[in-house]
């Protein structure tokens, strides 16, 4: 067959001539009715590609109105093992198949103009993730888009609302979490560590960055610290250009958890708050 002879013949190091400018090399792909080569035209190429360069050094061109919108979204179950840039590309392909019209970046590898909530860290659950994307022609039917990008997505990973957003600089949040400490944790002892913690003014842990250490208050991070049994409430200050901390620190900074503890505890983020400028 064919591909056996291109097998030994790629053991032999010969070259297969291009049956677009060559002979036919017998494939058996071609019919040359329905199926057979085509080779576009240099010249036409050419004037796509100078039109193209030209309109890009030029800046000539028109710039679209553009509509942004803010996708919210839940991630659950088997979505919580998707690394940050596993869900970028699945969410891209999710927003090419809904055929929604995206504005793209500038430049010679544009891309989607879709901006992201903070990573979320592998193995966390999620009820208040967003994304926000910019289009060039304005979303009709809310309702039926939302349910165009949920065909798209996997069970685990759901659309909840699109609203409109208007851009505007990041503030602090406060982000509450559900945790479910694994059986092996003693909830006695937990419960000893939650209220020493509550009680102190401070709980300053030491960090390395970059062979520097450098200290953390955890205290003023921590809102919110309620246990019930195996079941933990965390409220955790994540402030917007300064230090921050996350569940996981806070399970074994503060609780003493070993890390293989803090991998395997059940953490679902359940709400997202913004702070005043003030507060």
């Amino acid at each position: 067959t064919f591909l056996e002879q291109e097998f030994e013949k790629s053991i032999e190091r010969k070259y297969t001539p291009d049956c677009r400018n060559q002979s036919c090399q017998k494939c058996g792909l071609c019919d040359f009715k329905t199926v057979r080569p085509r080779v576009n035209s240099r010249d036409d190429c050419k004037i796509k590609s100078y039109q193209a360069v030209d309109e890009l050094t030029t800046g000539k061109q028109e710039q679209p109105t553009v509509f942004s919108y803010r996708v919210n979204y839940s991630r659950l179950g088997d979505a919580r093992f998707l690394g940050h840039l596993e869900m970028l590309q699945l969410i891209f392909r999710a927003l090419h198949r809904a055929g929604l019209p995206l504005l793209f970046s500038q430049g010679y590898n544009p891309s989607p103009r879709v901006s992201f909530s903070p990573a979320l860290p592998v193995g966390v659950e999620s009820h208040v993730e967003y994304l926000d994307m910019d289009l060039f022609i304005p979303i009709r039917h809310a309702a039926d888009t939302l349910a165009d990008l949920n065909r798209q997505l996997p069970e685990c990973i759901t659309i909840t609302s699109i609203v409109p957003v208007s851009r505007k600089s990041p503030v602090t949040t406060i982000i509450s979490y559900e945790i479910k400490l694994p059986d092996t944790v003693k909830s006695d002892s937990v419960a000893g560590r939650v209220s020493e913690f509550l009680a102190a003014e401070q709980f300053v842990i030491e960090r390395i960055r970059k062979r520097k250490k450098r200290e953390l208050d955890l205290r003023l991070l921590v809102r919110r610290l309620e246990q019930d049994g195996h079941l933990l409430m965390l409220d955790l200050v994540h402030p917007h250009n300064r230090a921050g901390t996350n569940p996981r620190e806070v399970l074994e900074k503060v609780l003493g958890l070993t890390k293989e503890q803090t991998l395997v505890a059940g953490i679902i983020k359940i709400s997202s708050t913004e702070l005043a400028a003030n507060s």
